[in-house]
């Protein structure tokens, strides 16, 4: 059964269909209710209510409020202006550009929200949340595997992750509790409040305070002005460029303080005690083969490298931590940080601050400006002439982003990622094999795609997610959404919106001037011409 309904103005109600609804231009309400399908609700002005949907839901360009409740597979809401409601959704849920408040619930797999103004809750997710760009709160509670929050101005609260939180750029509060694996906390200016975490936990250019309690493995607490408490650690706590206080008490294994110009306190560490030009002592100690520093102007640390380490020509901070092979840092005028890496890393011409951790292999980052954050990468990072911050998260084989002037993230893909060009964020997760995605100017997220996608000259935004084999979208310059496809999807020069669901085997649709919605083909769809006429009819003209 197909249900269409266009430019219904009080209220629509579907109950009980089984293939696909679709309701396009409604102005005040839409109630879709026990479908097992599709439900495709674009431009609506007031009101969607989605509720016990097994298979999809794609909700576009809604104005007040959107609540879908209880879907198993997949949840699309884009452009939303007030609300959105998705609770107890059991595969993925992708909601972009919301302006005022996003709350996902009970997730299993995947929760993407971006560029949201307000507040995010996003609560007992177990595989992935990605929050990034939101200005005043986000709440991310019982996530079990990856939390991605960026850029948020005010409060970021984390709880009970079981194994890597990424909370970067927040001006306000962040509270990451009980998390056993990674917390990484990248410039914050108030308040970092870590506890009971188990494994690793990076806190970097925060000016109040920070405070790191019970944690076993590794704390690394970065540039802080103000106060660090670090109790209870039973591995390693890295402590740089302090300027009031850092309490160190009962750590086991090593302690390092670099840089701080009032107090140290160090108590019962059983092991290692490493606190460089502070007023009191200086230790630098364990390096077994070579070490080669030449013109630095300010400190440079190197602790248990194994084999060779080169910094030549920085000017203010270099650290370099557990690193098996050859480390090559040239002319950076801020700070470096290489730590764990067992191959070979080359930094060149950075200007503030690059941190790279655990990699395996190979890193290369070029003429950065700002700051580079790659981290768990097993091959092969290479990052040229960025401008503010990448950040490259645990990565198997390739990555390359290049001329880049905002934000890149780049979270556990496989294989290859190439982003070139993009002036303002590309947000890639979750890709088996290679992404190429050049020239965009604002957003580009692509999702579970298990082999290439090749997005081209878009101007705002392209969503393209779960697609097996190919997907090429060429100048767009609105949104394209492409979910589901099997084989192969072409869409060129389209101006405002595309939604291609569900297609088997090629869709091309070419100089489409407004909506393009293509559900369910099961060989071949060709749209060289499409039209909206005044009434709100639609007519394809079919090759």
């Amino acid at each position: 059964m197909w249900t269409s309904h266009s430019a219904l103005s009080d209220h629509v109600d579907v109950t009980r269909c089984s293939d696909h609804v679709g309701v396009t231009r409604c102005s005040d309400h839409v109630d879709v209710t026990l479908c097992s399908d599709h439900v495709d609700v674009t431009r609506c002005s007031d009101h969607v209510d989605v509720t016990r949907c097994s298979d999809h839901v794609d909700v576009t360009h809604c104005s007040d409020h959107v609540d879908v409740t209880h879907c198993s597979d997949h949840v699309d809401v884009t452009r939303c202006s007030d609300h959105v409601d998705v609770t107890l959704c059991s595969d993925h849920v992708d909601v972009t550009h919301c302006s005022d408040h996003v709350d996902v619930t009970h997730c299993s797999d995947h929760v993407d929200v971006t560029r949201c103004s307000d507040h995010v809750d996003v609560t007992l997710c177990s595989d992935h949340v990605d929050v990034t760009h939101c200005s005043d709160h986000v709440d991310v509670t019982h996530c079990s595997d990856h939390v991605d929050v960026t850029r948020c101005s005010d409060h970021v609260d984390v709880t009970r992750c079981s194994d890597h939180v990424d909370v970067t750029l927040c001006s306000d509060h962040v509270d990451v509790t009980l998390c056993s694996d990674h917390v990484d906390v990248t410039l914050c200016s108030d308040h970092v409040d870590v506890t009971r975490c188990s494994d690793h936990v990076d806190v970097t250019h925060c000016s109040d305070h920070v405070d790191v309690t019970h944690c076993s493995d590794h704390v690394d607490v970065t540039h802080c002005s103000d106060h660090v408490d670090v109790t209870l650690c039973s591995d390693h706590v890295d402590v740089t460029r302090c300027s009031d206080h850092v309490d160190v008490t009962r750590c086991s294994d090593h302690v390092d303080v670099t840089l701080c110009s009032d107090h140290v306190d160090v108590t019962r560490c059983s092991d290692h005690v490493d606190v460089t030009r502070c007023s009191d002592h200086v230790d630098v100690t364990l390096c077994s083969d070579h070490v080669d520093v030449t013109r630095c102007s300010d400190h440079v640390d190197v602790t248990l490298c194994s084999d060779h380490v080169d910094v030549t020509r920085c000017s203010d901070h270099v650290d370099v931590t557990l690193c098996s092979d050859h480390v090559d840092v040239t002319r950076c005028s801020d700070h470096g940080d290489v730590t764990r890496s067992s191959d070979h890393v080359d930094v060149t011409r950075c200007s503030d601050h690059v941190d790279v951790t655990r990699c395996s292999d190979h890193v290369d980052v070029t003429r950065c400006s700002d700051h580079v954050d790659v981290t768990r990468c097993s091959d092969h990072v290479d990052v040229t002439r960025c401008s503010d911050h990448v950040d490259v998260t645990r990565c198997s084989d390739h990555v390359d982003v290049t001329r880049c002037s905002d934000h890149v993230d780049v979270t556990r893909s496989s294989d290859h990622v190439d982003v070139t060009r993009s002036s303002d964020h590309v947000d890639v997760t979750l890709c088996s094999d290679h992404v190429d995605v050049t020239r965009c100017s604002d957003h580009v997220d692509v999702t579970r795609c298990s082999d290439h996608v090749d997005v081209t000259p878009c101007s705002d935004h392209v969503d393209v997610t779960r697609c097996s084999d190919h997907v090429d979208v060429t100048r767009c310059s609105d949104h394209v959404d492409v979910t589901h496809c099997s084989d192969h999807v072409d869409v060129t020069r389209c101006s405002d919106h595309v939604d291609v669901t569900r297609c088997s085997d090629h869709v091309d649709v070419t100089r489409c001037s407004d909506h393009v919605d293509v559900t369910r083909c099961s060989d071949h769809v060709n749209e060289p011409s499409f039209a909206i006429l005044h009434s709100g009819r639609s007519i394809a003209l079919w090759s």
